[in-house]
């Protein structure tokens, strides 16, 4: 492997793909591809599954490879480079609290994505993400195969009482929504197995993110840069800030760094 090799890891909403317009803006587009045809590795970093992605419309082959789900499942055309799912045992005891006292919870695994029930609550959510309604299922489908991400609807203080007895780690996104991966899953620990198996340098790499979940990213890079309309917690912990990604932002970034091969502006 080429250790002196540069890798992009880009963020999905918000970085690539625009809410605004529910495409990725054609600035954006030119510049994946052109820094893919400058030699540069290109992986997306999403919190969304490839089930997820391919709704959007998102074609998988724009990238080299994909950290997908916060980190707990990574892939490229070859197979799978990481995978960690939720503990067997701690979706055991989530389906039984669930089966005492129903609330919805949406469950990822590697390539699908599948619900127990709905309420006004989670189609209100679904909508502000523009994303497909998954088939609704029996809540023991969480335990006949590996899920690597799940999505609960529900109050915070019903939650944070269950949490105490989980080994995952969750990450508020909305007051009544969370984002729930093993504990010892992170965007970061995604792009450090990518760079070990690419066998890219730390100072090699570059992160573009948004929200908040995108600060582990910010800092598993050797530059961090986070995008006009980001939060501002990811702001202060990026190394640099680019214009909004809906004026092209993230095409701005790629040349300023000379990722796209064109002189800087």
């Amino acid at each position: 492997m080429n250790s002196n090799r540069k890798a992009v890891f880009l963020d999905m909403d918000g970085t690539l793909f625009s809410h605004t317009t529910g495409s990725i803006p054609e600035s954006a587009l030119y510049a994946v591809k052109k820094a893919r045809d400058n030699g540069i590795l290109l992986f997306g970093c999403t919190g969304r599954n490839t089930q997820e992605l391919e709704g959007l419309g998102i074609d998988l082959d724009l990238m080299d490879g994909w950290i997908t789900l916060n980190g707990a499942y990574c892939f490229n055309e070859q197979g799978i480079i990481h995978s960690d799912p939720i503990w067997k045992e701690d979706m055991e005891r989530i389906v039984a609290e669930v089966k005492k006292d129903p609330f919805p919870i949406l469950f990822s695994a590697k390539d699908r994505m599948f619900i127990n029930m709905y309420d006004a609550h989670v189609e209100k959510e679904m909508e502000k993400i523009h994303s497909a309604y998954p088939p609704i299922c029996s809540i023991d489908d969480a335990l006949a195969e590996p899920i690597y991400q799940m999505c609960p609807y529900v109050d915070e203080n019903r939650w944070k009482a269950l949490l105490k007895h989980l080994h995952v780690q969750a990450v508020q996104w909305t007051y009544l929504v969370w984002d729930v991966n093993s504990e010892t899953c992170t965007k970061a620990n995604g792009i450090q197995a990518v760079c070990d198996y690419y066998g890219i340098r730390k100072e090699n790499t570059y992160g573009f993110g948004d929200a908040h979940n995108d600060i582990p990213m910010m800092h598993a890079t050797g530059i961090g840069v986070c995008m006009g309309n980001g939060a501002d917690e990811t702001k202060q912990a990026a190394d640099y800030i680019t214009g909004h990604i809906d004026e092209n932002g993230l095409y701005d970034a790629f040349v300023y760094f000379g990722l796209t091969g064109e002189e800087k502006i």
